[in-house]
């Protein structure tokens, strides 16, 4: 009982500024456990939280604006600190009248002629591109949204299918249409959630507490669930 409320009485006392980045597609997942169950643990903490691109999460960070990033690892500066935490296989979005709908996992090529919607936020785009790269194919892009649940509501009117990383906890669309999350059975690589910070940041109690904090919720969250 002792070390419990010792532990509690340490989180207590850590105080400061945490500045927080996070990639514009994931701050719907990570926003509200940062501000309600990080600051609950240390309420001593000035949270503040930014969104942005990766480019204009590094700029933060190489300019002093930022202490942690939750992002991706893509491109990372030598210059700065990356540790990864999560892997994400992409998954293939599709509405729930479409032909395949009712399969568990499926190939790229099995839908290489259908129109896609591109989610245009670097890196997401390019992983895109790549992914189908990897297996010999160009997707046929027909509208690009920098909204992950906009691309979700085109999905949703069958305008389109998608390939996403993060998974919604639901299945509806912001304006009621269902869409379905397909494995996809292609040997593709997977995308590197983590946190990129500045040699400084590595060093203060608040980073190292955050980073503890984010490792475990990704880890135990129905959120970050694989297909």
């Amino acid at each position: 009982m002792q070390l419990v409320e010792e532990a509690s009485d340490s989180k207590r006392e850590v105080s400061g500024l945490l500045r927080v980045g996070l990639f514009s597609t994931l701050a719907p997942f990570f926003s509200p456990p940062i501000l309600k169950e990080f600051a609950t643990l240390y309420p001593g903490l000035d949270l503040r939280l930014t969104e942005d691109s990766a480019q204009g999460l590094y700029d933060r960070l190489a300019l002093g604006q930022l202490d942690v990033a939750i992002q991706y690892g893509f491109q990372v500066s030598e210059k700065l600190f990356f540790t990864p935490l999560y892997e994400f296989r992409p998954y293939l979005l599709v509405p729930a009248h479409h032909r395949l709908a009712g399969q568990l996992e499926v190939s790229l090529r099995d839908v290489a002629d259908e129109p896609v919607i591109g989610l245009n936020i670097q890196p997401t785009l390019q992983n895109t591109r790549e992914l189908y790269a990897q297996v010999g194919l160009e997707p046929k892009v027909v509208h690009n949204t920098s909204s992950f649940e906009v691309a979700r509501c085109l999905v949703g009117n069958g305008l389109g299918i998608t390939v996403l990383f993060q998974r919604a906890a639901t299945t509806s669309t912001y304006d009621g249409n269902t869409v379905v999350a397909l494995r996809l059975t292609d040997s593709i690589r997977p995308s590197t959630l983590g946190v990129t910070q500045t040699q400084a940041a590595t060093e203060t109690e608040r980073v190292k507490m955050f980073l503890d904090f984010i490792d475990e919720l990704v880890n135990t969250s129905p959120v970050f669930r694989q297909l």
